[in-house]
């Protein structure tokens, strides 16, 4: 028989990769079946090591190189033959055994080049669409691992990444680095007299402005939207991937803590690290219940 054990090792990296940069996706797969985890936990890990790589370089170039390098990997990783990377073999697994499409995870690479743009999205529909390609394409690519295909939720898996994605890039904005693209649509600070390039003083004082909560709140609202369409689908989707559905329900309670704070992400009692206890119990309750 052959030895395993490279591969149960890469998986442990993966799910440990994802504990430590993704909490929110890490404790909802958790809650997903034993057998799907590792293909869970390999996507996850995946989607980390594309998205950090703007963090993570000093050159926009060599960022781009690094996402190049891993589009380039996708025909080994698709015919069995990965690179030797932690990552890259488990992810190897899971496309073959549960056959994702390549393309999907192609176009996540491709959407992450929009990272290393220097102007910010024109416009909320252009942030969307950033939003949808990469969280979006990520929970479809999650339920199709947990067996079933897009045509049996597809639609609403995207709508509920992307909600979870816009959400995300207004609790990040605290967070962000000097130099680092900010994702707030040119035509909402237009409309809601935001100047951006205020916002350097105001992530130094770790304020926000009125006009800033403004737009934060336009982008939010739209986030909000999405998920309400996600509940009012969710009994269209298969009970054995909630566990990629669970996210949106951590959606819906960070933009309720938000509109308490008047959209204002400075304010957050919220730590980086992932779900406090509160919202780890209600994640459990909508598995039990099979209802977000």
């Amino acid at each position: 028989m052959a030895d395993d054990s490279p591969l149960k090792d890469a998986q442990t990296y993966c799910a440990d990769l994802v504990r430590r940069f993704d909490r929110d996706r890490y404790i909802c797969a958790l809650l997903s079946p034993d057998h799907v985890r590792p293909h869970l936990m390999a996507l996850y890990a995946f989607n980390i090591e594309i998205a950090i790589t703007s963090e993570t370089v000093s050159n926009p170039l060599i960022g781009q190189m690094r996402l190049k390098w891993w589009h380039d990997a996708l025909d080994d990783i698709s015919r069995g033959h990965p690179p030797a990377h932690q990552v890259a073999l488990p992810l190897s697994v899971t496309v073959r055994q549960t056959r994702l499409p390549q393309e999907l995870l192609a176009g996540m690479i491709s959407a992450r080049l929009e990272d290393f743009a220097e102007s910010p999205p024109e416009t909320l529909t252009e942030l969307t669409s950033y939003a949808d390609r990469t969280a979006g394409t990520l929970a479809e690519l999650s339920m199709m691992a947990m067996g079933h295909s897009e045509n049996s939720g597809g639609v609403t898996m995207h709508q509920m990444g992307t909600a979870y994605a816009l959400t995300g890039l207004i609790r990040a904005l605290p967070f962000a680095r000097p130099g680092q693209r900010i994702f707030l649509p040119t035509d909402l600070c237009q409309q809601e007299n935001f100047n951006i390039t205020d916002l350097n003083g105001l992530l130094s004082r770790q304020s926000a402005s009125p006009e800033l909560c403004h737009v934060l709140c336009r982008v939010a609202d739209h986030a909000e939207t999405l998920v309400a369409a996600v509940c009012q689908a969710q009994t269209s989707i298969p009970s054995q991937v909630m566990a990629v559905l669970l996210p949106a329900a951590l959606t819906r309670r960070q933009l309720s803590r938000l509109k308490l704070c008047g959209h204002d992400p400075f304010r957050l009692k919220m730590a980086e690290t992932g779900p406090n206890p509160g919202d780890m119990l209600r994640l459990a309750w909508a598995r039990f219940r099979r209802r977000i």
